[in-house]
């Protein structure tokens, strides 16, 4: 098959590297990564939209490594490469899925797996909520920033085509799911949790909240734990706003 030519599967200058499909064998791949780095272009362009700080993120950040093309790492490697440019992009990742979900059983379920499981396919045995979290974070999201030691990684990224040191990040978005695993909720149902002012219930969490000294309380203390351990190094990077 002959590549294709047109400029549709071209990426944008300077953004070869993104788009690693450059033989035309998968059109709609090809022209997908060619037209993100065309916006990515403009946006990143100076003098568009004047001297403002701009903001770029991804959502589908796991525990797994991220690949060769625009990803976890291409928004790290962004936000590290304009920080002292005059328009900063300042970046930001999304969880692809809660990591605290869970069967009625109490057993691992498939976005648990997905999200905080860094083997491939993502199978991993005994596999919760805390352990999770603390799998992305530290495998995906804090490498290549200043605190990565912290967690076990360097500061600088070089795999496939990124190179990056202590890239400034400023938000993470987890699921509420999970904010109410951490606060020891996840067994309490919508009216349990906000009552109902129409008819006059008002909240009533002693039957539904975890049990001090149950596995899910303690699973939901080692998992509030983390999510502080997350914010303060989060704190530690974030690039300051002018």
């Amino acid at each position: 098959m002959l590549p294709y030519i047109s400029s549709v599967f071209i990426p944008a200058a300077g953004f070869e590297s993104d788009c690693d499909d450059d033989s035309g064998t998968d059109p709609d791949d090809a022209m997908a990564c060619a037209a993100v780095t065309q916006v990515l272009y403009y946006f990143t362009t100076t003098g568009v939209g004047g001297n403002n700080v701009k903001a770029t993120q991804e959502n589908g950040l796991t525990s797994r490594s991220d690949g060769s093309d625009l990803g976890p790492n291409g928004i790290k490697w962004l936000s590290a490469t304009t920080a002292t440019s005059a328009s900063p992009v300042i970046g930001g990742l999304q969880f692809a899925k809660s990591f605290s979900s869970l069967t009625p059983q109490g057993k691992d379920s498939s976005d648990m797996q997905i999200e905080g499981c860094p083997n491939s396919p993502p199978t991993c045995e005994g596999m919760t909520p805390p352990l999770a979290l603390y799998n992305v974070v530290s495998d995906s999201f804090f490498p290549g920033t200043r605190v990565a030691p912290t967690f076990g990684h360097s500061q600088t990224v070089d795999v496939n085509d990124f190179d990056y040191t202590d890239a400034p990040m400023n938000f993470l978005q987890i699921y509420s799911d999970d904010i109410l695993y951490a606060d020891g909720l996840s067994k309490c149902s919508m009216l349990e949790k906000t009552g109902s002012p129409f008819y006059n219930v008002k909240p009533h969490l002693e039957k539904c909240a975890a049990k001090p000294g149950t596995e899910l309380y303690i699973d939901a203390g080692n998992t509030e734990e983390e999510l502080e351990l997350t914010s303060v190094n989060l704190l530690r990077i974030s690039e300051p706003l002018p």
